[in-house]
C-alpha cells in the first residue's frame, strides 16, 4: 500500500526535510502512534525524510526484492516513484560511467588490447597446429561493465540521458538494471568458418544474450573488420596518460 492510497506505512525512521517524492525524489512518510491508523484519524505525525534516506529504503527494497522475491519496503513506493529513482540511478550511471564523458570509454582501451591479442594468439597457434588459450576470464563491477557498453556503442540512445527529458526516455535501452544487473557479464567469442583468415567472425555476448554490433551493424562481424574499427584503442592506448599513471596498468589473465 503507499500514501496515495490513504493507507498508514509504518518505516524506519530518519532525521529529515518535506518533499514530495515527485519533486526531485523527496517523500513525506506518515507514522501513526500506537496502532496502526488510517491518515482520517487524528494521531498522525509527519516524518520528514532527506532525499538520500528515500534512496536507502530503495535500496532495501530492491536488494530484498532481489533476494526474497518480496519486500515491504517497496509499499512506501508506487509505480512512477520506482520509474524516477530509476531514472536518477540511469543518470548517474550515463554521465559517471558511460556516455556521458568521452575518457568513460577511453579507459577500456586495456581491455581492448588484451582480448584482439589473445585473440591473435589464438588464431595463430590453431594455423600452425598448436594448443591456445580457449577463454580469459576476468571480474569486476558495474563500473567495468557500463564503459565497456559505451565503448562498443551498445544501448546507445539516440538523445542523451538529461534530468531534463525523464518523459522522452520511458522506453530507453540505457537501462543500468537491465543490463547491468547482479552477475551481468559482457564477452566475445571468435567463430572459425573456413580456412581462410576472412572465415573468422565475433559475436558478442551481454549476460549471455547475443548482441548486434554498430561497427558492423549485425550480431556477427568478421573478426578483421572489428580489429580495424577499433585500432586506435588497440594500437593507441592512452590508459596511462589517461589515468596520469607513472607505471602501466594494462591488465593480465586472471585466468586462463
Amino acid at each position: 500500500m503507499t500514501i496515495y492510497q490513504y493507507y498508514s506505512i509504518v518505516v524506519l525512521l530518519f532525521v529529515g526535510e518535506i518533499m514530495t517524492i515527485h519533486q526531485y525524489y523527496s517523500i513525506v512518510i506518515l507514522l501513526f502512534v500506537g496502532e496502526i491508523m488510517t491518515i482520517h484519524q487524528f494521531c498522525s505525525i509527519v516524518i520528514l525524510l532527506f532525499v538520500g534516506e528515500i534512496m536507502t529504503i530503495h535500496q532495501f527494497c530492491s536488494i530484498e526484492l532481489a533476494t526474497f522475491n518480496a519486500s515491504a519496503w517497496c509499499s512506501v513506493f508506487t509505480e512512477e516513484d520506482l520509474e524516477v529513482i530509476d531514472y536518477e540511478h540511469d543518470l548517474y550511471n550515463y554521465w559517471r560511467k558511460s556516455y556521458g564523458h568521452v575518457i568513460n570509454s577511453e579507459i577500456t582501451c586495456p581491455m581492448f588490447v588484451d582480448v584482439f591479442r589473445n585473440m591473435d594468439k589464438a588464431i595463430q597457434a590453431d594455423r600452425e597446429g598448436h594448443s591456445y588459450t580457449v577463454g580469459t576470464f576476468r571480474f569486476g563491477h558495474a563500473e567495468t561493465l557500463l564503459p565497456i557498453y559505451s565503448a562498443l556503442s551498445l544501448f546507445r540512445d539516440n538523445v542523451p540521458l538529461l534530468a531534463s527529458n525523464y518523459n522522452l526516455h520511458r522506453k530507453r535501452k540505457y537501462r543500468s538494471s537491465n543490463i547491468s544487473p547482479f552477475a551481468g557479464n559482457i564477452y566475445p567469442v571468435l567463430y572459425k568458418c573456413g580456412d581462410d583468415l576472412g572465415d573468422l567472425y565475433v559475436k558478442m555476448f551481454v549476460n549471455e544474450v547475443d548482441h548486434p554490433l554498430s561497427a558492423c551493424g549485425n550480431n556477427l562481424c568478421p573478426y578483421y573488420l572489428l580489429k580495424s574499427v577499433y585500432s586506435d584503442a588497440i594500437n593507441n592506448c592512452r590508459f596511462n596518460s589517461l589515468c596520469h599513471n607513472v607505471h602501466s596498468t594494462i591488465p593480465s589473465p586472471v585466468v586462463g
